[in-house]
């Protein structure tokens, strides 16, 4: 489906009040491009995105190997170890060990040792050690998946207060057109009052049109200035004060146009959304971290089964020496053995693993939870768009007619055969009708951003 481009024009007029104020012409994208570097909610969630990744190489730190050196430099004996464990659940040890562990003994090579210990039920297979490390990368992609959502958010907050700021302006633009055509009818009937051709009531309600509608501009220009406020906060974060030093300053949007949009089909766009968005990427990213989780309770569950082994080479003294009938300086010596230990009630492991089992179907819910508020958005920014032409082109057309009709009694007034009070009543329904049209395209852009919202597609074009 193809929607033609619609052009939401903002006419301002060189009113007095506006020439005396500095106008800057901006472009959503130089908001847009500010937000993703200096939006507060957006650095937030980058921080703590930060903090969550730091635990990867936290998870992965226990498998850093250790070296240890020492020596006796009386005894010109010097030696060291190196030992660490695998992702396997083994530990190792490789290098040199003194005869004696007391502590601060250095030490020197009277043996070269190289040991391993492996558990079986409790290592080899997904359930080892490193489902704990693949739940933190889970956990990790899961977060970032969750920035990315938050990025498309204020991307969408962006734009919508950049589209409410162009409405705003286009407010004020009818309501100084309104402002314009009342003064010219209290001036035309200034004059015939001076000539004393009309009635003093006439020319009161010529003038209390006047000053309703300067009363309206005062309320439209604050609420310009509200949104503009609002666009910078939102845009420039702790660096908002720098850009609001002028009061005077009016913002003025130039990116006026609403670009069309292609609508697939609603099971498709559904599909996409579910496929992209951050928020169900996250969850999805989830639910696979507690089943990582699970695996790993389920492994700490099981009984302890271990198979150790070592080979080792004894530096022999004099009388070792001397009692070898070979001479040998070193002796080898090798050792392999199991353990085997279950606690007898283990209902601790058992406990755990029922609280992992519970998480992870609640990981799972809020997936299925996360996939239907993917599901709604998209449908209901479906529907709001293809009302939204509609009501767009309707309130458009409405807007053509209260012109012609008002064109048309300021005629009659011309040839007598009305009066102002009436005027005055069509006037303001162009207002009415102009104000009630351009809040259907504020609606209709705004419909728009949101579908790129809820099909995940919002920072897209940003990002390069």
């Amino acid at each position: 489906m193809r929607v033609a481009v619609a052009v939401i024009a903002v006419l301002l007029t060189a009113a007095d009040a506006r020439a005396q104020q500095d106008t800057a012409r901006v472009r959503l994208d130089e908001f847009v491009r500010a937000a993703l570097v200096q939006n507060l909610d957006l650095r937030a969630a980058a921080a703590a995105t930060r903090e969550i990744e730091s635990y990867g190489p936290g998870a992965r730190a226990r498998f850093d190997p250790l070296l240890s050196l020492g020596g006796d430099p009386a005894a010109a004996s010097f030696g060291g170890q190196l030992t660490g464990a695998i992702p396997t659940g083994a530990r190792y040890l490789v290098g040199t060990v003194a005869p004696s562990l007391m502590p601060g003994e250095p030490i020197y090579p009277d043996a070269l040792v190289a040991s391993m210990s492996q558990p079986l039920l409790r290592g080899f297979g997904l359930r080892s050690s490193r489902s704990a490390i693949r739940s933190v990368d889970e956990g990790i992609a899961a977060a970032r998946a969750r920035l990315a959502r938050i990025r498309d958010e204020v991307v969408e907050s962006i734009a919508l207060a950049y589209a409410v700021l162009a409405e705003r302006h286009r407010q004020e633009a009818i309501g100084e057109r309104s402002l314009r055509r009342a003064e010219e009818l209290h001036t035309r009937y200034a004059d015939l009052r001076s000539l004393e051709r009309i009635t003093e009531v006439e020319l009161i309600t010529a003038q209390l049109g006047v000053a309703s509608r300067r009363a309206t501009m005062l309320e439209l220009r604050r609420d310009r200035q509200d949104a503009q406020d609002a666009l910078v906060f939102a845009a420039y974060g702790a660096r908002a004060a720098d850009q609001l030093a002028s009061a005077d300053a009016v913002l003025l949007p130039i990116d006026t146009a609403l670009a069309a949009v292609d609508l697939p089909a609603m099971s498709d766009a559904v599909s996409r959304a579910i496929a992209q968005r951050g928020d169900v990427e996250a969850a999805r990213r989830t639910v696979q971290r507690m089943r990582y989780q699970s695996e790993y309770t389920r492994n700490s569950s099981l009984p302890a089964f271990d198979v150790s082994a070592a080979l080792s080479s004894t530096r022999l003294d004099s009388a070792g020496r001397a009692r070898n009938a070979e001479g040998r300086s070193r002796e080898t010596e090798w050792f392999v053995g199991i353990e085997f230990s279950r606690p007898i009630l283990n209902t601790g492991a058992r406990a755990d693993v029922e609280r992992a089992s519970a998480t992870e179907q609640q990981a799972a819910l809020a997936l299925a939870d996360a996939e239907n508020v993917a599901r709604a958005d998209v449908r209901a920014a479906y529907r709001d768009i293809e009302l939204g032409r509609e009501h767009a082109r309707l309130a458009t057309e409405a807007a053509q007619l209260a012109v012609r009709q008002y064109e048309g009694e300021r005629e009659r007034l011309r040839l007598g055969l009305t009066d102002i009070f009436r005027v005055l009543q069509y006037e303001e329904q162009v207002s009415l009708v102009e104000r009630a049209e351009a809040q259907a395209w504020l609606s209709l852009t705004a419909a728009t951003i949101r579908y790129r919202t809820a099909v995940g597609d919002a920072a897209t074009g940003y990002l390069r």
